[in-house]
């Protein structure tokens, strides 16, 4: 059986080759291997786990400069990242179903992520890293840049973009961008303040307090726009129930189904913030790009477990009971570090080639 590292190596040739220069896609795959095998992305810590013959002073370096390169087209990597996860799952009109969330990055940094669910997880193939105190543009036009790239990618591979977005998006003039320009799908959730008319009420959302499904309901007071409506028990954050409420302009029962698979873009931040380290980032200059740079490595790193997860499944009893104890990337993490690692001596195992300095 070939080595897991071998394939590893193999899948980001394929997949990034020929859109990434030799010593950017030597530098993703030596990052990638060595992720998995601490908690922090830190370049020191990625330093000291890259497997060449330099020193740790070269390998540093080589980190800092992969991280603050300004001519890495994050983009092209978006598409071939969003190319790789397509593989994994049958495609269709409406598939993949985008979630759309905001993660919290150190360095003041708020990061827009795009993520398609996938069997029990979700993965990320685009993001936008901005900082609140210094936006060239406001926060609306950063977000439907970025809703238009996301489209697009789509698009490109001739797929039919469904947004599934939380209560931060629910704005109207934002709704009525996806109608009107963008021309998507969307699932929005509604906060419980907002006018609506309902058959025989007209009000706060809030105020019926009873589940049901509207098809042609009048959202917003002063811009009304007609969108479907779905109202169920959830949980909130602390495990309560509450009434979540939906607004779309996709059949309200089809809306509410979908919604259910935001949640899968919860333990996906929580992996690449704890599993990989991400949440130990500290740039002191070009916070952006160097935190871009390395949010990329963390979704790649975070999308090749998803081809090893059925190897992984043979292992599972050596590193935990149960699968369910742990995302599949933890599972993966854990058995690469105790089973397939190629910086641990043993028999059958295999180093990853050696490569000098650039």
């Amino acid at each position: 059986m070939r080595s897991v590292t071998r394939t590893v190596r193999e899948l980001l040739k394929r997949r990034f080759g020929s859109a990434l220069r030799f010593t950017q896609l030597t530098n993703l795959t030596l990052l990638t291997l060595a992720a998995p095998h601490g908690e922090s992305l830190q370049p020191a810590a990625l330093a000291r786990r890259l497997e060449t013959q330099t020193t740790f002073r070269h390998n540093e370096k080589r980190i800092r400069r992969f991280a603050g390169n300004p001519h890495l087209t994050i983009n092209t990597i978006c598409d071939r990242l969003l190319g790789l996860i397509l593989t994994l799952g049958p495609g269709g009109r409406r598939v993949p179903i985008t979630i759309v969330d905001e993660i919290d990055l150190l360095g003041g940094c708020q990061g827009l992520v795009a993520a398609i669910p996938h069997p029990g997880w979700a993965l990320s193939f685009a993001f936008h890293i901005c900082r609140y105190d210094f936006m060239p543009a406001g926060q609306n036009v950063i977000e439907r840049e970025f809703f238009s790239l996301v489209a697009c990618l789509l698009r490109f591979h001739k797929l039919e973009p469904v947004f599934i977005l939380d209560r931060g998006y629910a704005d109207i003039k934002l709704i009525r961008y996806f109608t009107e320009d963008l021309q998507a799908h969307f699932v929005i959730r509604a906060p419980n303040n907002v006018h609506v008319s309902l058959p025989g009420y007209a009000g706060r959302l809030s105020k019926p307090g009873r589940t049901g499904q509207w098809e042609a309901i009048s959202y917003h007071r002063t811009k009304p726009t007609w969108l479907n409506l779905a109202v169920f028990w959830g949980k909130d954050d602390y495990g309560k129930d509450e009434l979540v409420y939906l607004v779309t302009d996709l059949p309200a029962n089809e809306a509410q189904e979908r919604y259910r698979l935001r949640m899968w873009i919860e333990e996906y931040f929580r992996d690449l913030k704890t599993t990989l380290g991400l949440k130990h980032l500290r740039p002191r200059k070009d916070v952006e790009r160097r935190v871009a740079r390395l949010l990329l490595v963390a979704m790649v790193t975070a999308c090749v477990p998803a081809y090893l997860y059925p190897r992984a499944l043979a292992e599972q009893t050596r590193v935990v009971r149960r699968q369910t104890d742990v995302s599949f990337v933890r599972l993966v993490v854990m058995v690469y570090r105790l089973c397939w690692s190629c910086y641990v001596s043993g028999a059958g195992q295999e180093s990853i080639p050696a490569l000098t300095a650039e």
